[in-house]
């Protein structure tokens, strides 16, 4: 089930997986245009549209979000992935530039994308995407 809500330019996604050993896992995603008037949306490509390599309790893990989107993003587009205060850790156990990485079209030539983190939000800059095409992004090393 995804629950999309949308004010001025940002989408909120708001997916509940249905694994019962990712009930607890809920995760905040905002997807930020930048000088957009209309932001369109972000849709999820599956019911897996977040996987991890771990849903351990204190272990890290690789969290990967796949969507598509409704309109195009322009060259200074961000996304924001926020974490829920509760959840997770503080500073969910990575540095403040974690490693992240972004590919296209079913995982093919993933590409080291720049994000930063504060506290538990994670924000990729991932310049201009096109409607339609399948993007993934990924944080390395979460800690659940």
């Amino acid at each position: 089930t995804i629950l999309l809500q949308r004010t001025s330019n940002m989408l909120y996604l708001l997916p509940f997986p249905s694994s019962s050993t990712m009930k607890a896992v809920v995760i905040f995603v905002m997807f930020t245009l930048l000088h957009f008037t209309n932001a369109g949306r972000i849709l999820p490509v599956n019911t897996s549209s977040i996987e991890l390599t771990l849903a351990n309790i204190t272990q890290e893990s690789d969290y990967t979000f796949k969507f598509l989107l409704d309109s195009d993003v322009p060259t200074d587009g961000i996304l924001t992935v926020t974490f829920p205060e509760d959840q997770y850790i503080n500073q969910l156990g990575l540095p403040d530039t974690p490693n992240c990485s972004m590919t296209k079209n079913l995982g093919t030539a993933w590409t080291s994308v720049t994000c930063t983190r504060n506290t538990k939000i994670v924000t990729f800059q991932i310049g201009e995407l096109v409607r339609g095409v399948e993007y993934w992004i990924k944080i390395t090393g979460v800690t659940n």
